[in-house]
Protein backbone atom coordinates (compact mmCIF):
# COMPACT_ATOMS: atom_id res chain seq x y z
CA UNK A 1 0.00 0.00 0.00
CA UNK A 2 2.55 2.50 0.78
CA UNK A 3 4.23 2.22 -2.80
CA UNK A 4 0.94 2.81 -4.12
CA UNK A 5 0.07 5.61 -2.29
CA UNK A 6 3.50 7.08 -3.12
CA UNK A 7 3.10 6.37 -6.62
CA UNK A 8 0.11 8.17 -6.35
CA UNK A 9 1.17 11.40 -4.41
CA UNK A 10 4.39 11.58 -7.33
CA UNK A 11 1.73 11.84 -10.00
CA UNK A 12 -0.70 13.77 -8.30
CA UNK A 13 1.32 16.59 -6.94
CA UNK A 14 3.45 16.71 -10.50
CA UNK A 15 0.39 17.71 -12.44
CA UNK A 16 -1.37 20.40 -9.02
CA UNK A 17 2.21 21.82 -8.99
CA UNK A 18 2.30 22.51 -12.63
CA UNK A 19 -1.28 23.67 -12.80
CA UNK A 20 -1.06 25.63 -9.77
CA UNK A 21 2.58 27.14 -9.87
CA UNK A 22 1.33 27.90 -14.19
CA UNK A 23 -1.52 29.73 -12.89
CA UNK A 24 -0.47 31.43 -10.04
CA UNK A 25 2.96 32.38 -11.05
CA UNK A 26 4.19 32.17 -14.54
CA UNK A 27 5.06 35.47 -15.90
CA UNK A 28 5.14 36.95 -12.16
CA UNK A 29 8.14 35.55 -10.36
CA UNK A 30 11.44 37.45 -11.53
CA UNK A 31 14.41 34.30 -12.04
CA UNK A 32 13.81 30.56 -12.35
CA UNK A 33 10.42 29.67 -12.71
CA UNK A 34 11.37 26.16 -12.77
CA UNK A 35 13.60 25.80 -10.00
CA UNK A 36 10.48 27.02 -7.83
CA UNK A 37 8.37 24.69 -9.42
CA UNK A 38 10.31 21.96 -8.63
CA UNK A 39 11.37 23.24 -5.38
CA UNK A 40 7.31 23.46 -4.38
CA UNK A 41 7.17 19.87 -6.06
CA UNK A 42 9.72 18.32 -3.67
CA UNK A 43 8.51 20.14 -0.68
CA UNK A 44 5.07 18.69 -1.45
CA UNK A 45 6.41 14.80 -2.03
CA UNK A 46 8.67 15.13 1.06
CA UNK A 47 6.00 15.99 3.33
CA UNK A 48 3.58 13.14 1.95
CA UNK A 49 6.68 10.71 2.87
CA UNK A 50 7.14 12.12 6.27
CA UNK A 51 3.14 11.71 7.13
CA UNK A 52 3.03 8.35 5.20
CA UNK A 53 2.46 6.52 8.62
CA UNK A 54 -0.23 8.68 10.17
CA UNK A 55 -1.92 8.57 6.43
CA UNK A 56 -1.69 4.28 6.39
CA UNK A 57 -2.92 4.87 9.83
CA UNK A 58 -5.87 6.75 9.04
CA UNK A 59 -6.62 4.10 5.98
CA UNK A 60 -6.96 1.42 8.40
CA UNK A 61 -8.94 3.06 10.77
CA UNK A 62 -11.77 4.33 8.02
CA UNK A 63 -11.42 0.67 6.47
CA UNK A 64 -12.23 -0.73 9.87
CA UNK A 65 -15.20 1.76 10.47
CA UNK A 66 -16.35 0.99 6.59
CA UNK A 67 -16.12 -2.92 7.75
CA UNK A 68 -18.39 -2.43 10.72
CA UNK A 69 -21.54 -0.75 9.05
CA UNK A 70 -24.78 -2.88 9.00
CA UNK A 71 -26.07 -1.36 5.91
CA UNK A 72 -24.42 -0.82 2.39
CA UNK A 73 -24.76 3.40 1.55
CA UNK A 74 -26.45 2.15 -1.89
CA UNK A 75 -29.09 0.39 0.04
CA UNK A 76 -30.06 2.97 2.25
CA UNK A 77 -30.09 5.01 -0.99
CA UNK A 78 -32.39 2.52 -2.23
CA UNK A 79 -34.62 2.63 0.36
CA UNK A 80 -34.97 6.20 0.44
CA UNK A 81 -35.94 6.39 -2.86
CA UNK A 82 -38.88 3.65 -2.59
CA UNK A 83 -40.23 5.19 -0.03
CA UNK A 84 -40.39 8.93 -1.76
CA UNK A 85 -42.52 9.85 -4.31
CA UNK A 86 -44.94 12.57 -5.40
CA UNK A 87 -47.69 11.83 -2.95
CA UNK A 88 -45.35 10.53 0.08
CA UNK A 89 -44.88 12.55 2.73
CA UNK A 90 -42.14 12.24 5.74
CA UNK A 91 -43.54 9.86 8.30
CA UNK A 92 -42.07 12.21 11.20
CA UNK A 93 -43.82 15.56 10.08
CA UNK A 94 -47.49 15.57 10.53
CA UNK A 95 -49.87 18.09 8.72
CA UNK A 96 -50.39 19.87 12.60
CA UNK A 97 -46.50 20.37 12.94
CA UNK A 98 -45.38 21.37 9.52
CA UNK A 99 -45.06 24.94 9.27
CA UNK A 100 -46.98 24.94 5.52
CA UNK A 101 -49.24 27.86 4.94
CA UNK A 102 -53.05 27.39 4.94
CA UNK A 103 -53.54 27.48 1.36
CA UNK A 104 -51.17 24.72 0.51
CA UNK A 105 -52.54 22.65 3.18
CA UNK A 106 -55.58 21.73 0.92
CA UNK A 107 -53.71 20.86 -1.90
CA UNK A 108 -52.14 18.43 0.04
Amino acid sequence: MRARLIASTVAGQLAGTDVFCTSAFFGVLEGDFNGYMALGYAIKCRAEVVLLPLTTRVIARVRRAEAGQTEEPDAARAAARANSGPYSRPSTVSRSSAKVPSMMLARI
